[in-house]
């Protein structure tokens, strides 16, 4: 873990912990040591250490981030420091001090494994390679041979300031400094929990907006609805109202026709029935006519004195027979 705060004499660093790699939950801390020393700028920077090791590949990364940086540089260590703490130690013209309290262990790397014989053989040169790097960062500070220095790791050395000293990890040996190790005076304070009303009004200002985009779409849908419904509910009465229209029409004309051919069937009627009473008017002339000529032809032949029998025809052809008696 990693904390920064920046004065106007430099900049402050603690690595309070174990060095975390890039993980699920964490940056990692080699990620969080190049944003500071980005930020730093150049100015001096003072890097307390109380951590017993962790990520090697972390360690290594921000090792190589203080070497490189263009600014002065001043360790400090409390606490254990051991595994791929100390290699943070080694970084070239940097003043390391061991406070007191201080307790140094170096070893060769370590790993987690699983698998078959040839993924553990291969692990064990994985590491291997590891322990090389290893060898070679710790011999730009200490004052031994390669040989000794394997030695010490594959024995996991435990080491005193004074010895840690006298072995060339740290160039001295102090009380705690003015400040204390693990004070950082110039971090920001926590913030104050918010208060109900703020988180109510900060969850209100997320999801209001939410809400009411809600609320337009739906009222947007419904609009779109109501008028496609009154435009079907239009289209469906202009319909039937063409239908009642040419079914209204259709029956006038029906009627119309109907009166008609009634007007003209009733006047033929009237003729005929016309005709009918002329016929009979005539047909009872006629008749009368006759009656008329058969009493004066009977009277006639009387005066003649004899009996003559006669048949006169009407035009109808209707024979009329009388007898005369004399």
């Amino acid at each position: 873990m990693l904390i920064a705060s920046k004065t106007d004499d430099g900049v402050r660093i603690s690595m309070i912990g174990e060095i975390m790699g890039e993980n699920d939950w964490f940056a990692s801390d080699a990620l969080q040591m190049s944003a500071i020393l980005n930020d730093a700028g150049g100015m001096p920077v003072s890097l307390w250490i109380s951590s017993p090791g962790g990520s090697l590949d972390a360690a290594f990364a921000m090792r190589a981030l203080l070497a490189d940086y263009p600014g002065k540089v001043t360790i400090y260590t409390a606490g254990i420091v051991a595994s791929a703490a100390t290699l943070m130690l080694c970084v070239p013209d940097a003043e390391v001090t061991a406070l007191r309290g201080s307790v140094f262990m170096l070893h060769t790397a370590r790993m987690v494994s699983a698998g078959n014989a040839e993924e553990m053989r291969k692990s064990a040169d994985v590491l291997d390679i590891c322990d090389d790097e290893i060898v070679k960062v710790y011999q730009l500070r200490l004052k031994c041979g390669e040989d000794e220095l394997r030695q010490m790791l594959e024995a996991e050395t435990w080491l005193r300031p004074e010895e840690a000293q006298a072995l060339g990890l740290v160039d001295a040996v102090a009380q705690a400094t003015s400040g204390g190790f693990i004070a950082e005076p110039k971090n920001p304070e926590p913030a104050e929990p918010a208060e109900p009303e703020q988180i109510t009004e900060a969850v209100s200002a997320c999801i209001t907006p939410r809400i009411e985009a809600i609320q337009s779409g739906l009222a947007d849908i419904q609009a779109r609805g109501e008028k496609r419904v009154q435009a079907i509910t239009d289209a469906a009465s202009a319909a039937v109202s063409g239908i009642v229209d040419a079914s209204d029409k259709t029956v006038a004309g029906i009627v119309a026709v109907g009166e008609d051919v009634g007007k003209a069937l009733a006047g033929e009627l009237q003729a005929i029935r016309d005709e009918i009473a002329e016929c009979r008017r005539s047909y009872d002339k006629t008749k009368e006519e006759y009656r008329n000529l058969a009493d004066a032809l009977s009277r006639a032949y009387a005066l003649m004195g004899g009996d003559i029998g006669c048949t006169v025809h009407d035009e109808n052809r209707r024979a009329n027979g009388f007898k005369l008696n004399v």
